[in-house]
């Protein structure tokens, strides 16, 4: 029996959190036109909630396809 490793599970949630806010960046760029990185158009938090109707729905498919490969 393997032991359970609690930095592991520190790391797997750090990853999947940057994860989350980068794709939701991209998703938000994508969606508005607007760069995060660029002062004369950045982007606000109605942008960033905008960018989780990109982010959710890829990160649901991906999760899904990573969990097949673990069984």
């Amino acid at each position: 029996m393997s032991e359970r490793n609690p930095r592991g599970y520190f790391l797997h949630i750090l990853l999947f959190t940057i994860t989350f806010i980068t794709t939701t960046f991209a998703g938000a760029e994508w969606m508005t036109g607007n760069a995060f990185f660029f002062v004369q158009s950045p982007l606000g938090l109605k942008d960033f909630w905008r960018g989780m109707l990109f982010s959710i729905p890829f990160l649901t498919i991906l999760t899904v396809h990573e969990f097949v490969h673990y069984l």
